[in-house]
């Protein structure tokens, strides 16, 4: 009886082992997960910080190229700027410039023209005694007021 007593001790004592042992390995097992998990999280941690630090320079570098880009818009915009104001005050040179001109060629065809008529009037007092010049030269009208008024009624305006 004691020896089927201490067997069936035995029995138990090595069930509990065997279970032990069992509950062991898969300990150890989760334990070897846990630390292959922790070596995945640590390795995909140092990704995302050498990804994040990747960011932060790209980032710094594009505000960096941002801000040049912004400097070379404005000092565009003011070329542009400056450039309009230029030409606005070419082409108001060119208006005047172009009214001087009209004006000239206006002044030249006009004494062209009163050339002409000396000449004319010339002729005419060489080859008639009576004629003695213009009307519009050899009288004139009191006060200025009438002077076209004269010039209309002689048809020389």
């Amino acid at each position: 009886m004691k020896t089927a007593k201490l067997r069936e001790e035995k029995e138990l004592l090595d069930r509990k082992l065997n279970a032990d042992t069992e509950a062991q390995k898969n300990l150890e097992e989760n334990l070897q997960q846990l630390r292959n998990r922790e070596s995945e999280l640590n390795s995909q941690e140092e990704q995302m910080r050498a990804r994040l630090e990747k960011i932060l320079d790209n980032s710094a570098k594009n505000k960096t190229g941002l801000e040049n880009l912004k400097k070379e818009l404005r000092a565009m915009q003011d070329k542009h700027r400056d450039s309009k104001k230029k030409y606005e005050n070419l082409r108001l040179k060119i208006g005047e410039v172009e009214n001087q001109l009209r004006e000239l060629r206006a002044d030249r065809y006009e004494s062209e023209r009163d050339v002409r008529l000396s000449q004319a009037v010339e002729t005419l007092k060489r080859l008639f005694q009576g004629v003695h010049g213009r009307m519009t030269d050899l009288c004139r009208p009191t006060q200025k007021k009438y002077n076209l008024a004269v010039t209309v009624a002689m048809d020389i305006f």
